[in-house]
């Protein structure tokens, strides 16, 4: 049969090749279980069979060695059967080229080719343009496009898959009988299993009418979509007809129509362009077709009439604004394109995204339009109404009216600030109507002209700044300034300082002289520049000990001098400050100042010792002169009349408050004892 690849070679619509790729992945998906898949359909008189192979290698056996067809009753009027009854419906079916497969071919062109796929000496397939899923199906192995192209021109064509072993028709089925179609492959060696098919005579297919038809009318086409996914498994391939009557219909379609490429989880609509007169109503309606070429019932009839798409753009060619706040728009249009449209709107917006209608229905022919007042709505297009289909807008432009006058300075700027450095700065909202946003400004000191901190407006009263905590500045100062949507920029309001957290501890101070007085020494320093000190720290070493002592806690930043009255017993005394700042900061030591101390007098040393009344108890101050003393302490006489020890190591010079004073007398003995001389003792009592 070598003639029959002219059927083949034939170049058919392009839509059978695409129809035959997608039933190729259809099959691909819903064959996978070797060796054969078996698909029925079941009319009032007779089932149809159809069976497939699993691939290219298993198609080729089949093809070679057949399969025996069986048909088994298993139950008859309600009473079941062992063992089955088997009837041998055909011994052998496979390919065979005969007179009436020919036959069938001229008839049928489509089995040609099934033909040129199973005898062919070449199988080629010519596909024009530069699909690539159409490219790489045909540079595919010869078996496998061999395989798929058969597999889809059966679908297409049941009489001639039915002639080369493929499909069967059983005419002699009975309803109340329930059979089992064993389909056993004659490949040597058993290698392939049985497979079998329950049909019930009884439950006759049904052919649902496609769903959700519907049709777009433009120009000179029509276009027709309607859902494939959900009859997929049903039809895979559909028949078009139209109608100028909605009732005497044509098939427009030389071929069952699919579509390309199968997306399993999504709704794709197929579709189908028809070509067509303007200006006339047409009516369309589809049936699906199974693979046994049963034709479905038809869809409901959607219908439309042809038009001539608008297809030219109204633009702006000049905005003039008027002394009074008013605008006069001018715009162009094809006088050709006048009768298609029904007129002219003109929409603004403030912000280029949502449109309203200033004018509306301007007549065809107008080219003008005077705006009385322009607003804050600064966009403008046209769009040109089309009678049918699309109507088609211009592109937008920009209208500002005339303004300078700036928006009021921003008013109640008010800044806070946490330990880590964030600024939160926040003001009273400006009231303008055109206001654009804000501008934020700072600056380092406040003698400095602020600079901005950002260049786009921003619309929040509110800002979030940081500042550095490492800076000597102290302070950070701040101001706002509003802007309008003409990008006209208010004065600065009201500068706002914010103390910037401490984190640098002050520089430690320079001690610049240590004088000897007869009774004690005069401290003078120097400290650098503050606003934070808290304290400055005055610390004496004798140079036979170790360890400093506190001598005074200095409160007042702007004190540089101090009398320590003191008298050592050593040949030389050295003093040492330090500054304290906020925030627990400390600076270094500063570098010791030695001084030479003064004979020690012969005369007796004085220890005083003074009560005073406090609201929380007596106040007890004390002072002593004797050198190197080995301990201060400090007794108090219980109710009995015996002394108890209060405090001892007190140093030479100290206040204490007793919380633990009594009603009555309160009597307090300081003793100093030294190597040199006796213990000094002093007695007081006071009364509370």
């Amino acid at each position: 049969m070598r003639h029959l690849t002219r059927y083949f070679k034939a170049t058919l619509p392009l839509i059978i090749w695409l129809s035959i790729l997608n039933n190729a992945a259809l099959y691909a998906q819903e064959w996978q279980a070797p060796p054969l898949r078996v698909r029925t359909e079941i009319h009032p008189a007779k089932v149809l069979l159809r069976w497939i192979p699993s691939d290219a290698k298993t198609w080729e056996q089949f093809n070679k060695y057949g399969v025996r067809l069986e048909r088994l009753t298993i139950r008859r009027a309600r009473v079941a059967i062992d063992p089955p009854e088997i009837l041998t419906l055909a011994d052998t079916l496979r390919p065979v080229q005969s007179n009436e497969l020919q036959q069938l071919v001229e008839k049928y062109p489509i089995g040609g080719v099934i033909a040129q796929a199973i005898w062919g000496e070449n199988f080629e397939v010519g596909v024009s343009g530069k699909h690539e899923l159409l490219r790489a199906m045909a540079l595919e192995e010869a078996n496998t496009q061999r395989f798929l192209f058969s597999l889809y021109a059966a679908d297409l064509c049941f009489p001639v898959a039915k002639a080369v072993g493929w499909g069967y028709e059983d005419s002699t089925v009975v309803h109340s009988e329930r059979y089992l179609y064993r389909i056993t492959p004659l490949v040597p060696n058993n290698e392939y299993a049985p497979t079998l098919s329950f049909v019930n005579p009884s439950e006759v297919s049904t052919f649902p009418p496609p769903i959700a038809l519907s049709a777009d009318f433009e120009g000179n086409t029509a276009k027709l979509s309607w859902d494939f996914n959900t009859l997929a498994a049903l039809y895979p391939n559909y028949i078009v007809e139209r109608s100028n009557d909605s009732i005497h219909f044509s098939e427009i379609t030389s071929q069952p129509i699919t579509r390309l490429g199968e997306n399993e989880g999504t709704w794709t609509p197929i579709s189908y362009i028809d070509s067509i007169a303007q200006n006339t109503t047409y009516f369309y309606r589809i049936a699906g077709v199974t693979p046994f070429g049963t034709q479905s019932q038809y869809s409901t009839i959607v219908s439309g009439k042809s038009y001539e798409p608008l297809r030219h753009t109204p633009l702006f060619t000049d905005v003039e604004t008027t002394p009074d706040g008013g605008a006069m728009f001018t715009w162009t249009f094809a006088a050709e394109a006048e009768p298609l449209i029904t007129g002219f709107d003109i929409l603004n917006s403030p912000d280029d995204k949502k449109y309203s209608v200033i004018a509306a229905n301007l007549s065809p022919t107008a080219r003008t339009y005077q705006l009385a007042q322009l607003s804050e709505r600064v966009y403008y297009k046209i769009i040109a109404k089309a009678k049918q289909g699309n109507s088609t807008e211009s592109l937008t432009i920009l209208v500002q009216p005339t303004d300078s006058i700036p928006p009021q300075p921003p008013v109640g700027l008010r800044a806070s600030v946490d330990s880590t450095g964030c600024v939160r700065i926040d003001w009273e909202a400006n009231t303008e109507t055109d206001l654009l946003g804000y501008r934020i400004f700072r600056g380092e000191n406040a003698e400095e002209e602020l600079h901005p901190l950002n260049d786009e407006a921003i619309q929040l009263n509110q800002y979030t700044n940081s500042v550095g905590l490492y800076s000597l500045n102290a302070y950070v100062y701040y101001a706002v300034a509003a802007l309008d949507k003409r990008y006209n920029q208010s004065a600065l309001s009201a500068r706002i300082s914010v103390r910037r957290p401490n984190k640098i501890s002050p520089s430690a101070p320079v001690i610049t002289s240590v004088e000897s007085e007869e009774d004690g020494y005069r401290i003078q320093w120097l400290i650098g520049s503050s606003t934070r000190l808290k304290a400055i720290e005055i610390y004496r070493k004798e140079t036979t000990s170790d360890s400093m002592q506190l001598v005074a806690l200095i409160q007042d930043s702007a004190q540089h001098e101090y009398k320590d009255k003191y008298h050592s017993t050593s040949r030389s005394v050295y003093y040492i400050l330090r500054a304290e700042g906020e925030n627990n900061l400390f600076s270094e030591y500063s570098s010791p100042y030695r001084v030479q101390t003064k004979p020690v007098s012969t005369k007796r040393p004085m220890v005083s010792l003074r009560l005073s009344r406090h609201e929380l108890g007596v106040l007890v101050e004390w002072e002593s002169e004797v050198n190197s003393p080995i301990s201060i302490q400090l007794y108090k006489e219980d109710e009995i009349g015996k002394l108890f020890l209060l405090y001892e190591n007190l140093p030479s010079v100290g206040t204490i408050l007793d919380k633990n004073a009594k009603q009555g007398e309160n009597k307090y003995f300081l003793i100093v004892k030294s190597k040199e001389q006796r213990a000094e003792i002093v007695k007081k009592s006071i009364q509370l």
